[in-house]
């Protein structure tokens, strides 16, 4: 496994969700805030009670963090002709 080099930036704070059931979501989900991207889903696993969700945000954004809720709000459906 290499090792990820940052530069210039710190890298970004990982925090987990956990839920009983999976949202529409998958690893490398933009998180958005207000419409804005914060940050991406890293990882999705199974875990006993349902499953955990690895959230990476970016540091500029951690003041965000506090007192936030957070939940799943799918994307467009299209349907092709």
């Amino acid at each position: 496994m290499q090792k990820r080099v940052y530069l210039g930036a710190l890298p970004p704070t990982t925090i987990t969700l956990n839920t009983t059931t999976l949202p529409d979501i998958q690893a490398g989900s933009v998180v958005l805030y207000r419409q804005f991207a914060v940050g991406k889903n890293s990882a999705i696993k199974p875990t006993k009670a349902g499953f955990a969700i690895n959230v990476n945000i970016s540091n500029e954004y951690l003041h965000i963090l506090r007192n936030s809720v957070f939940w799943a709000e799918g994307g467009a459906k299209v349907q092709q002709w």
